[in-house]
């Protein structure tokens, strides 16, 4: 049975949606397990004893120190804001959490925070130290995170969008075949026979002429 062209445009829209969906998600799951296994902190000061941080301008804003796992209890260190006198944190206060190795910087313990300030900020340690903006991270964190669930989301419309479309171009299909093996109503078949000459009969004969009288017969 021949189908309209209305129903094969929705079938055809419908795949593709759904195809737009699959590869969008497919996409977004193999960039997600990309990013995770190649994160890379964006380190402020990164294996150095003395240095100075840039002003945070973010309020509630901190700086994070980190130290070599090993020399975490031993190290002592100060930062000095412009302005305000040189703080001495306790040591071994925080070394509680920390990085493992990887092949650019050894494995690291969390010693401290350093208060973010609206002025540069002068810091000495007695070891190395690895220092990152948290604010900063976590907010490339958030963004990475909002972006892989508003993908996920529109791939999965689409594949919604996409099956709801194919499921009614399939109805559509069935009903227009069903429609075109039905006989024709009774009130059309009326309508038939009232057009017919002679209650529905059919004279069989010669045609006839302008002007011309021919016998014939009535065939019911």
């Amino acid at each position: 049975m021949p189908v309209s062209g209305g129903v094969k445009i929705a079938f055809v829209i419908g795949v593709i949606c759904i195809a737009i969906g699959v590869i969008m998600n497919i996409v977004t799951r193999v960039t997600a397990e990309t990013d995770e296994t190649s994160f890379v902190i964006d380190w402020v000061a990164e294996d150095i004893r003395s240095f100075t941080l840039p002003a945070l301008e973010e309020k509630g804003c901190n700086y994070e120190a980190y130290v070599e796992k090993s020399k975490c209890s031993s190290t002592v260190w100060t930062y000095t804001t412009l302005g305000s006198a040189a703080v001495s944190p306790p040591t071994n206060g925080n070394c509680t959490f920390g990085f493992d190795a990887d092949d650019k910087d050894p494995a690291l313990e969390h010693i401290g925070y350093i208060p973010g300030a609206k002025a540069s900020t002068y810091v000495t340690s007695s070891n190395p130290m690895w220092v990152m903006d948290s604010c900063k991270e976590i907010g490339e964190a958030i963004n990475g995170v909002a972006t892989f669930l508003i993908i996920s989301a529109i791939g999965g419309c689409c594949c919604g969008v996409g099956v709801i479309t194919v499921c009614v171009a399939a109805c559509c299909c069935c009903c227009q075949q069903n429609q075109q093996g039905q006989a024709p109503p009774a009130q059309w078949q009326q309508q038939q026979a009232q057009q017919q000459p002679y209650g529905g009969a059919q004279m069989v004969g010669q045609p006839v002429t302008q002007g011309q009288v021919v016998q014939g017969q009535l065939v019911k």
